[in-house]
């Protein structure tokens, strides 16, 4: 699976780049399930975040319970994490979808970490690993589901994403709730 099963325009570029490995004059037409994929994924994308959510949780009623987990801090603190350690290492930059995405840099000169700092890592890496264990199975390409939306990677991103803003919310409103985003 991926992004070239669910947008027309990466579905093309897939099917133009194996017509030309391939030396063909002209791509394969689309398969029928990629276009049923492609018209799910397309018509979630045109809906705003709060609806992209209702609809996910109507198809997979059990996100509700991931994110009442993360509510309640059953992953730890996987939405703030403490960066003061590796702030100087830690660019932040904002995709044209509104996601951030962190990027930590390390180089070989710089002090080893210590042990205290390094369990503070894998303990925020293993609530981040565990969230997106139970999250696979309910939605995105690995979670064995029939459902054109549920199985594609932007559903298993916007479930993600979801459970991130959750968990930084001050204010804490009941889960299955749509996103102000």
């Amino acid at each position: 699976m991926g992004y070239h099963r669910e947008l027309s325009r990466s579905n093309l570029t897939n099917r133009l780049l194996k017509a030309a490995v391939a030396r063909e004059p002209v791509p394969s037409p689309r398969t029928t399930l990629d276009n049923a994929q492609i018209e799910a994924v397309e018509s979630f994308n045109r809906l705003a975040g709060g609806q992209q959510w209702a609809q996910l949780t109507q198809l997979q009623p059990a996100l509700l319970d991931v994110e009442t987990d993360v509510r309640t801090g059953r992953f730890g603190d996987i939405a703030n994490r403490d960066y003061g350690l590796l702030s100087h290492r830690t660019s932040v930059h904002e995709s044209a979808d509104g996601e951030r995405r962190r990027t930590v840099t390390l180089s070989s000169s710089d002090p080893p970490l210590t042990e205290e700092q390094m369990e503070t890592l894998r303990q925020s890496g293993n609530g981040r690993t565990e969230l997106m264990t139970r999250l696979r199975l309910l939605a995105g390409p690995s979670s064995g589901t029939d459902n054109q939306l549920l199985k594609s990677q932007r559903a298993l991103d916007v479930a993600n994403a979801h459970m991130l803003r959750a968990q930084s919310e001050k204010a804490a409103r009941p889960p299955g709730s749509p996103d102000m985003h």
